[in-house]
Formats: structure tokens, C-alpha cells, sequence
């Protein structure tokens, strides 16, 4: 009977830290992933506010994520988007505004514009909007 015990106390010992494993060693979601989280680094191009006045070379295929100030509300725009448009359903890590995708050959414009979160504080900030374009030019390779 001892034995049982000890052979029953493992088991639940066992189950206790399968539980506590993350999924991604089952098959599942990365845990990093799975709350939104930022992971160690976006990889790919991406458009930053260092981007400004440049141009961005793609190929066909390639994805683009959108990574600007958190100090602003942007908005954000491609034309034209058939050649390099929005990614709709796009998993986004936190930081992430945006995932654009290069999607035939041609030249595109990405626009993006923003007004500081402190402008709508009591009493709201003096902080310029901000408003840059990036020339967006995708290739066949």
C-alpha cells in the first residue's frame, strides 16, 4: 500500500508541472507570442521613424512591419496598395502598428502621420504633430 502511495504521489507530481510547462512543447503557441508579447526582436525590414525621406527596396512577397513612436496615435496609409499594401490578419507583436506586404512590382508611397498622445492630457502639450513619408520600391528578386 506504501508503494501505491508513493507511485500515486509522483503521478500527481507529474501532472502538477505538465501543467505548468509551456504549451509550445506540446505543439502549441509560443508563450512569447501567445499574451502579444514583444519577442526578442522583429525580424525583416521595418519602417521606423528613422525611416523618414528613405527608400525601402522589396521583393515581391516580402513583409514590412510598422514600429514608430509610442508617444504618438498614428495613422497610416500605402498607395498605391496594390502594389505594396496592409496585411489584415497579420499577428502583431506589442510594439508592432502595422505589417505591410510587397505585393507586385512597382513603386508605392507609405505615409504615415501622428499627433502626440499629450495632446489630449489636461492641459494638453505643445508637442508638434509629426508626419513622414518612406518611397517604397518592390522588385520581382
Amino acid at each position: 500500500m506504501k508503494r501505491t502511495a508513493q507511485i500515486v504521489l509522483v503521478l500527481l507530481m507529474l501532472i502538477a508541472l505538465a501543467a505548468c510547462a509551456p504549451s509550445s512543447a506540446a505543439g502549441g503557441e509560443d508563450p512569447a507570442q501567445a499574451d502579444g508579447g514583444d519577442t526578442a526582436a522583429v525580424e525583416g525590414p521595418a519602417i521606423t521613424n528613422e525611416s523618414a525621406g528613405q527608400t525601402l527596396t522589396l521583393k515581391v512577397g516580402d513583409r514590412v512591419v510598422v514600429k514608430l513612436d509610442a508617444e504618438y496615435e498614428w495613422g497610416l496609409d500605402s498607395t498605391p496598395s496594390m502594389i505594396f499594401g496592409e496585411v489584415a490578419d497579420a499577428q502583431l507583436a506589442e510594439g508592432v502598428l502595422a505589417e505591410f506586404e510587397a505585393k507586385m512590382p512597382g513603386k508605392a508611397t507609405f505615409q504615415a502621420s501622428g499627433k502626440p498622445v499629450c495632446a489630449q492630457a489636461e492641459p494638453p502639450c505643445d508637442d508638434p504633430k509629426m508626419q513622414f513619408t518612406v518611397n517604397i520600391e518592390v522588385t520581382r528578386e
